[in-house]
């Protein structure tokens, strides 16, 4: 069944975590003033993840944050955050604050304890940074100091009251046996996924013998989020400034583009070029396509990749219709295609000039029409002169004869006609 789009929780009411691929599974983030358990076996990326979302808030997000420490001192994690260049320092000074929680080894426990005293002293921190994200980094450290499983749940529903009070952004990291992952819940804790509104588990295993991570959400309460699991990368070449390629070698040649190879490389990148071969017409032919580039426009063609002395060079996008060819056939085809397109060249061109020579002979006809036209103008104005002047001499000289026979006035009235 495909899943539908949940409008429960829009991506406003979210969190980024400032990490690209985790935001796109869940659909924007953590859930806004919510608390998430993040749980993981040994070195599975559960403070970086963690640090990271602290770190995005209070530089991207105007959220600062507070990471409460139960394990490891503030000192050595910034340390070993170092080589991320997320400048901890300088975010130290005001929009990230570090708690040392941890228990002291020579602790001697009499009576019950609990967490008030310490949520008094983060709701002081609070006010007085603003701070709207928390971490509370291996919370199992101090939970396992409690006498029972009455008193932990007691604890656990506390604090997470607190954090609903204060709607907080509440991160909480807990520890897997192993990597037993899938069986989280029959855990010590493992009734906390219950209780929090995001749940996140991480593994650290060994596929094909080289290391991998992965992250599946378990839940997500109010909103739709990709159930699958995902591989991820703890990736220090960004904050090196260094472009990092990997490549993974397909288990068999195909025109189809898989979606993944077996180590699930393809699920971790921003640019994904497929490279294959095309077998046509007694031809192995290389291709090369680009997947996905995200944030940028790329082009959805199959380019020929042509490897020659000269090195890699593409071939031009194909332009012609029908299937994408490549090598000879190509070549024929393009061929063909300019031969026709020349001939259709000639064919217009001696029609142009065809047309040409009619439009110049009309012209010249034109020409002497309106050359005999203006003759025959010229003409019968004379004729018409010719004949006003002719009548004109008439009557001049009959008048003069009737002067000098001395015709009276009537005589020569009558006589005009």
């Amino acid at each position: 069944m495909k899943p539908t789009a949940s409008h429960l929780v829009k991506s406003q009411t979210k969190a980024s975590s400032g990490i690209a691929g985790f935001d796109n599974i869940t659909g924007g983030g953590l859930p806004l003033g919510r608390t998430t358990l993040l749980v993981g076996g040994p070195g599975s990326g559960k403070t970086i993840f963690a640090l990271q979302f602290l770190v995005h808030g209070a530089q991207d997000c105007d959220e600062p944050g507070i990471f409460v420490a139960f394990e490891e001192t503030s000192p050595r994690i910034i340390a070993n955050a170092e080589s991320f260049g997320w400048k901890l320092d300088e975010l130290q000074e005001k929009s990230l604050y570090f708690m040392d929680a941890q228990p002291s080894p020579d602790l001697v426990q009499s009576g019950d304890f609990d967490l008030g005293g310490m949520l008094a002293a983060l709701e002081s921190q609070i006010k007085e940074m603003g701070a709207r994200r928390i971490l509370f980094d291996a919370l199992d450290i101090l939970l396992l100091l409690l006498p029972d499983q009455t008193a932990i749940r007691r604890e656990i529903y506390r604090l997470h009251e607190w954090l609903s009070v204060h709607e907080m952004t509440g991160l909480i990291t807990l520890k897997a046996d192993g990597d037993q992952t899938s069986s989280i819940s029959q855990q010590p804790f493992g009734f906390m996924h219950f209780m929090v509104d995001c749940a996140v588990i991480l593994s650290h295993n060994v596929e094909f013998g080289v290391s991998q991570r992965s992250l599946r959400v378990q839940k997500y309460r109010g909103s739709s989020f990709d159930e699958n699991e995902s591989p991820f990368l703890i990736d220090w070449s960004k904050g090196e400034g260094t472009t990092l390629v990997c490549t993974s070698l397909l288990d068999e040649m195909s025109d189809q583009v898989e979606s993944s190879s077996q180590l699930q490389i393809s699920a971790l990148v921003d640019t994904w070029i497929h490279l294959s071969y095309l077998v046509q017409a007694g031809e192995r032919n290389r291709g090369l396509s680009i997947v996905k580039s995200r944030g940028m426009a790329h082009s959805n063609q199959v380019r020929e990749l042509i490897l020659s002395d000269a090195g890699v060079t593409l071939a031009d996008t194909y332009t012609a219709g029908g299937e994408v060819l490549m090598g000879t056939l190509r070549w024929e085809k393009e061929r063909a295609e300019r031969v026709v397109h020349e001939a259709a060249e000639a064919a217009a061109k001696l029609k142009r000039v065809k047309l040409e020579a009619e439009e110049a002979d009309l012209e010249v006809r034109l020409k002497s029409l309106q050359a005999e036209l203006s003759a025959k103008q010229i003409e019968k104005d004379l004729l018409v002169r010719d004949t006003l002047s002719h009548e004109g001499e008439i009557s001049e000289s009959r008048t003069r004869i009737q002067e000098l026979r001395g015709a009276d006035g009537e005589t020569m009235a009558g006589e005009n006609p």
